[in-house]
């Protein structure tokens, strides 16, 4: 059975490094396109939702390698599929890219140096993975086809 989530609220990181709440989906949507003209796209979106039950649900959307298109043209992605997205990490490990002791690694240099450093951006840093083995990751977690 589907829920109905009642209450939205989150926010948006722009790449000047400004921060503007929203309060429901609404209005995460008129930001996103009035602001677009001044700071171009959101770098990465948080949303959270409580549905009828209380229970809270969150998702973060990382829009630092999207690009603008035709709308009618785009690729979807649902909302079951974001609910079921596994870590790049976790991905890495079964995709035989990187074993537990480089992901060990790299997750603590991320802690030590730069907690808001991207772990494929350590990945690569360290020179564990190459960035077409982020970009494919990448692509599987999203459910999006990969350009090469």
């Amino acid at each position: 059975m589907k829920k109905l989530i009642r209450m939205t609220a989150g926010e948006i990181d722009f790449y000047d490094n400004s921060t503007i709440h929203f309060a429901s989906l609404e209005q995460l949507l008129m930001i996103i396109s009035e602001q677009y003209d001044a700071k171009g796209l959101a770098s990465f979106v948080r949303i959270k939702g409580v549905d009828d039950e209380g229970k809270i649900y969150s998702v973060g959307l990382d829009f630092s390698n999207f690009q603008m298109g035709d709308p009618d043209k785009a690729n979807t992605i649902s909302i079951e599929h974001i609910g079921q997205q596994k870590f790049l990490g976790e991905l890495l490990l079964e995709a035989g890219v990187i074993n537990t002791e480089q992901l060990t690694k790299a997750l603590k240099s991320q802690g030590e140096s730069n907690p808001k450093q991207k772990l494929g951006e350590v990945l690569i840093s360290l020179g564990i993975c190459k960035p077409e083995q982020i970009m494919d990751a990448l692509s599987k977690q999203i459910g999006v086809p990969c350009k090469k």
